[in-house]
């Protein structure tokens, strides 16, 4: 039986499962509730972010009639960085041994920055004697065996932090995992990321784009917008309040709009607290003109990440949107037209884009009010427990996972290690 902890911006959610072998995992029971104590994914407010995850925990064991002692969660922050690695090892024609894999792996990961934490160091692929790309290379007679990663890491305190808050709430942290590794683990198809795919979740603070290519993740940037930008916007628009502006994207957030629209009048909200008369009301139509503005600069700038990302020039053609802002309705169609425009030629399409929105998939047992895209993230949590990935960097032994952790950190949890 595994937990798995999302703390969002927004909300925090917890699922605890049963793993069965050669099964899916089965949802035994679900927690959520609206959190205040998250900026951008960073804790902002220990004992609100504490207080949050302590309740979503103990409604998911209540559900489940069972006790955890420790939680799979995710990360994510503006600064949550990808960092290339690539190492070669000499073989002089013997075959690859399971030795020699450490070896390399230690040689990759020794090149991690030394300026921050490393969650993970995920293998894209090996190469053998610089020609021959392979997924796994022992047993392979080689001269050199090269492998190429992608290491994720980040700021080492908003971590601690996160830590921290777990900890109050009286629970263990079984594995961090990057926020981009589980929303990918769990919306995505196994044959998107053969193929090559981008993901792009938008949360309520941030805003995550990576990309997968021959199965792996090769790419991740991190945009500091989401759907807090949409709401406060809105609230702007409107003159009215925060809470009248979510209700409004929530209840009837589109980006597409239709014939009925314009005869469709929406409440606002009034505008004193407990005052009818100061309701003031909008058309359908009006509410979905205001939301494209910024949800087509959020697509905007996504779409600048994924050039640098190299996604483009590749020739990628599968977009995948999922998180809390992809239940707009009309999203699909709205973001194929704007992905399908390239910024650099105006005269120019990207012909064949297909758009989709990920939704948590490869669970049993998974509530309806779970089952939308906000909680890919939760999903893939789970899955991860189940399954998790080749990560190089945590097959380490702990008294060598300090690399990038800077000089005081390395003395610690050398000391730690050997305590």
């Amino acid at each position: 039986m595994v937990a798995a902890l999302d703390v969002g911006s927004s909300k925090v959610a917890c699922i605890i499962a049963r793993l069965k072998p050669g099964a899916r995992p089965e949802v035994l029971g679900v927690g959520h509730k609206l959190c205040v104590g998250v900026r951008q994914g960073t804790v902002a407010q220990m004992t609100a972010t504490e207080q949050s995850i302590g309740a979503v925990v103990e409604q998911a064991e209540r559900a489940a009639e069972a006790q955890v002692q420790s939680v799979y969660v995710n990360f994510a922050c503006p600064d949550l960085g990808a960092q290339p690695l690539e190492a070669t090892l000499e073989l002089g024609g013997y075959p690859v041994e399971p030795s020699d894999l450490e070896q390399l792996h230690d040689l990759a990961c020794a090149r991690a920055a030394d300026d921050a934490s490393v969650l993970h160091a995920l293998p894209a692929f090996y190469c053998i004697d610089g020609k021959t790309v392979v997924q796994d290379p022992r047993h392979f007679h080689a001269r050199s065996v090269g492998v190429s990663a992608l290491a994720l890491h980040c700021e080492t305190a908003p971590l601690r932090n996160l830590d921290t808050s777990i900890r109050r709430a009286h629970l263990d942290v079984s594995a961090v995992v990057a926020g981009p590794v589980a929303t990918g683990m769990g919306c995505l198809l196994d044959e998107e990321r053969d193929a090559g795919v981008a993901l792009i979740e938008m949360g309520a603070g941030l805003t995550t784009v990576s990309v997968y290519a021959r199965g792996a993740l090769v790419g991740v940037e991190v945009l500091p917008a989401g759907g807090f930008d949409v709401v406060n916007e809105l609230a702007v628009r409107l003159n009215t309040k925060r809470l009248h502006a979510e209700r409004l994207l929530c209840l009837h957030g589109a980006v597409v709009a239709t014939h009925a629209d314009s005869r469709n009048m929406l409440a606002i909200g009034p505008r004193q607290a407990g005052d009818d008369r100061s309701m003031a009301h909008l058309s359908r139509l009006e509410l979905t003109q205001l939301i494209r503005q910024p949800v087509l600069r959020l697509f905007e700038q996504a779409d600048a990440a994924l050039e640098r990302l190299g996604f483009w020039r590749s020739g990628g053609r599968q977009l995948v949107l999922t998180g809390g802002l992809a239940q707009l309705q009309g999203l699909e169609p709205f973001a194929a037209n704007i992905f399908q425009r390239d910024p650099r030629a105006a005269a120019t399409r990207r012909a064949g884009l297909l758009v989709r929105v990920g939704a948590p998939v490869g669970l049993d047992g998974l509530p309806p009010a779970l089952s939308g895209p906000a909680f890919a993230t939760l999903a893939g949590l789970v899955r991860f427990a189940s399954r998790p990935p080749v990560d190089i960097w945590r097959e380490r032994p702990a008294n060598m996972r300090v690399a990038a952790q800077g000089s005081w950190g390395k003395m610690l949890s050398i000391l730690r290690a050997r305590l």
